[in-house]
């Protein structure tokens, strides 16, 4: 399976919001992490924008430097 561990999202800071406990489907006493996916994509989404800019500032430096 492809997929996050709950417990690995809910150590970074901010995320812990995206996971949430639920009783587990086949032993209801027990209790199981799951992961917001729709939570995950939006920060991924503004992440990836946040290191394009910072990727095409470095490129832009670079090239005034070598020009």
């Amino acid at each position: 399976e492809i997929g996050f561990v709950a417990q690995e999202v809910a150590q970074v800071p901010g995320l812990d919001i995206l996971v949430t406990e639920l009783p587990d489907a086949r032993e209801w006493e027990k209790r199981v992490k799951a992961v917001d996916y729709n939570g995950i994509t939006a920060v991924n989404t503004q992440a990836l924008k946040e290191l394009l800019a910072k990727v095409e500032a470095l490129e832009a430096r670079v090239a005034a430097l070598e020009g």
